[in-house]
C-alpha cells in the first residue's frame, strides 16, 4: 500500500528535466512555468543542438547541452532536487533497436546521480501490461511486455526502482495508454485519420484510457511536489487516466462533432484477440528464419500493423486507485470529452 503524500509550500521545488523538449516534457515545462516566481528552479537536458534556438526560453529555467550516455554533472543542482525522466527512444524506423537509449541511457543517468538527487520519476507506459485486450487493470497485474519498446521501458523501469530502492531514494515510474491533446502528432491524428476514412476498427465499442497531456503534466507537478517533502523513499507504478474511460465510437463521435468528420463510419476492419496472438507467432516464425520478406522490411511493417491493431482494436482500461490514494481525484474525475484536440 503506498502511503497519501502530503504537499506543503516547502519550496522551491528544484528539478531536473530530460526529455524537456518531447511531447509530455514541453507540457510539463509549461504547466511549471505557471507557478509563482521563486518556486520552482528548473534544469532541462537538451540533446538536439539543432534546437537550441527553440528551446523555450524561461526566468527559472537552464539548459544543459548533454546526451544521456554522458550525462554533465551541471545538470543536478547542489541542493536536493528530484529528476523527471522523459528522454524516451519511442520509434524505430532504422531497426537499431531501443536498448541504447531506453536502458542503456537510463543506467548512465542514474550512475550520474550526485547525493542531491532524492527522487526520480519516470515516464513509462501501460505497454509493460502487454498487447492483449485489458479491462480496468491494477498495478499489480502481472507484467507481460511484447514489443521491443515495452520491453526496454520495463528494463528502464526495474533499473530505476531497483537502484532508488537500494540507496533509500524515492521513484515512480508512471504508466499510461493514450495521451492527447496540444502536440499531439500520433495518437489522435491516427484515430482522425481512420475516422476520414469512414473506418471503423473492431466492433467500436473497446475502450480505452486516455489523459489529455495538460492535466499529466498537473499530475507529474503534483506528485514531484509530495516527493520533494516526503519523509520516507516511496516506490510504486502509478497508472494514469481518467477515471472515466472512452470507447472508439465515442472519439468516432467526438471527432465528428469537433472536427466535421464522417458521422457514420461505413466500413469495418474487423479484430479479435486470437487473430492477432496468431498473426504476432506468424511474424515471429518468419523472422526467425529471415526470409527475404523480412530483409525487404515486410515483416516490421506488419509487426507495426500488428500493434496498431493490438492498441485500437481491443480494450486497454486501467484502474487509477492508486494514483488517486496519493493525490486525490481532481484531476483523474474530469471528463475524457474536455479534451483539446
Amino acid at each position: 500500500m503506498v502511503t497519501p503524500m502530503k504537499e506543503t509550500t516547502n519550496f522551491p521545488l528544484r528539478l531536473v528535466i530530460l526529455g524537456a523538449t518531447g511531447f509530455v516534457g514541453t507540457a510539463l515545462v509549461r504547466q511549471l512555468s505557471k507557478l509563482p516566481a521563486g518556486t520552482v528552479e528548473i534544469r532541462a537536458l537538451l540533446r538536439d543542438s539543432k534546437r537550441w534556438s527553440e528551446r523555450p526560453s524561461l526566468p527559472n529555467l537552464r539548459w544543459v547541452p548533454g546526451d544521456l550516455s554522458a550525462i554533465p554533472q551541471e545538470l543536478f543542482f547542489k541542493e536536493p532536487h528530484g529528476v523527471v525522466h522523459f528522454a524516451v527512444k519511442q520509434f524505430d524506423p532504422k531497426r537499431e533497436g531501443f536498448q541504447n537509449v531506453n536502458v542503456n541511457g537510463t543506467a548512465s543517468l542514474l550512475q550520474a546521480f550526485p547525493d542531491s538527487t532524492q527522487w526520480i520519476i519516470y515516464g513509462s507506459s501501460a505497454s509493460v501490461y502487454g498487447q492483449d485486450s485489458q479491462q480496468r487493470l491494477t498495478e499489480s497485474t502481472p507484467l507481460n511486455p511484447q514489443t521491443a519498446l515495452a520491453r526496454s521501458r520495463r528494463a528502464a523501469e526495474e533499473l530505476i526502482l531497483n537502484a532508488m530502492n537500494s540507496s533509500h531514494r524515492s521513484a515512480l515510474v508512471l504508466r499510461p495508454r493514450f495521451i492527447l491533446g496540444d502536440g499531439d502528432r500520433f495518437t489522435f491524428p491516427g484515430f482522425l485519420r481512420l475516422f476520414r476514412m469512414s473506418l471503423r476498427i473492431g466492433h467500436g465499442t473497446q475502450r480505452y484510457s486516455v489523459i489529455d497531456v495538460a492535466d499529466y503534466a498537473r499530475i507529474i507537478t503534483q506528485l514531484a511536489k509530495r516527493l520533494a517533502v516526503a519523509t520516507h523513499p516511496v516506490h510504486a507504478a502509478l497508472n494514469i487516466g481518467y477515471a472515466l474511460d472512452i470507447s472508439f465510437n465515442e472519439l468516432a463521435a467526438f471527432a465528428a462533432a469537433q472536427l466535421g468528420t464522417p458521422k457514420i463510419l461505413r466500413f469495418r476492419i474487423p479484430v479479435s484477440e486470437p487473430f492477432l496472438q496468431k498473426f504476432r507467432k506468424s511474424l515471429a516464425l518468419i523472422e526467425a528464419r529471415e526470409t527475404s520478406a523480412f530483409r525487404l522490411g515486410l515483416i516490421p511493417r506488419l509487426e507495426r500493423l500488428a500493434t496498431q491493431l493490438e492498441l485500437v482494436g481491443l480494450d486497454h482500461t486501467l484502474s487509477v486507485g492508486r494514483l488517486e490514494h496519493l493525490i486525490g481525484a481532481e484531476i483523474t474525475g474530469r471528463n475524457p470529452w474536455s479534451i483539446k484536440i
